[in-house]
């Protein structure tokens, strides 16, 4: 979808987050996103149930509202998402521009990096990293 929007738009897309963390090409690519037989609504639909609904295959740490908003996305396909006091009965994703789709997970990316850079800076300060360091430069 970003390739896609980047032809259809003039706007330059930087990744504020790409020069932060390398990812090694041998990680396999999304067999959701990469899937050309899949919507845009599809693929979004299927990376939401697959990574940020509550007890999802692969649940990843998100604060609360942010989950909460992407399920709300969800409820016309499954209301037990959606809390009692919200009816909502339009789909959510038909007045998505190519631009939201774009920028849907943006989000969820930041607050993941986010949790790494955490993650990583506990971890420089631990004997078992500069263990590391000293066996990859003596």
């Amino acid at each position: 979808a970003k390739q896609k929007w980047k032809e259809k738009s003039d706007m330059d897309v930087v990744d504020p987050l790409g020069d932060n963390f390398l990812l090694s090409t041998k990680l396999p690519q999304s067999s959701i996103v990469n899937n050309d037989q899949l919507s845009d609504e599809q693929k979004a639909v299927a990376l939401i149930d697959k990574y940020i609904v509550t007890g999802a295959q692969y649940e990843v740490n998100l604060p609360y509202d942010m989950r909460m908003n992407f399920m709300k996305l969800l409820h016309p396909r499954h209301p037990r998402y959606m809390p009692r006091h919200l009816h909502q009965q339009t789909n959510p994703f038909e007045q998505m521009t190519l631009s939201d789709f774009v920028f849907l997970f943006d989000p969820v990316l930041k607050e993941l990096f986010q949790l790494m850079r955490h993650s990583y800076s506990r971890f420089t300060t631990t004997t078992a990293f500069h263990n590391f360091m000293e066996h990859i430069h003596p």
